[in-house]
């Protein structure tokens, strides 16, 4: 009996390990995932602020 309980007990543990060691992995996933979309975001904001810097550099230049 005392063995049958600490067999269950190890099997309790051991699953609730691979549970955790799950969650971290997806929580981990996700966390690469939204960094990744705030990168590409910033670029594009990046990218679109120094266009329009470009443009009115031409318009200034163009009106004088």
């Amino acid at each position: 009996m005392i063995e049958q309980n600490k067999a269950c007990t190890m099997i309790q543990s051991r699953y609730r390990g691979y549970q955790a060691r799950t969650k971290y992995q997806n929580i981990q996933e996700q966390n690469k995932a939204c960094t990744m979309i705030q990168s590409r975001y910033r670029g594009y904001q990046a990218r679109t602020k120094y266009q329009n810097i470009q443009e009115q550099n031409r318009l200034q230049l163009t009106a004088c």
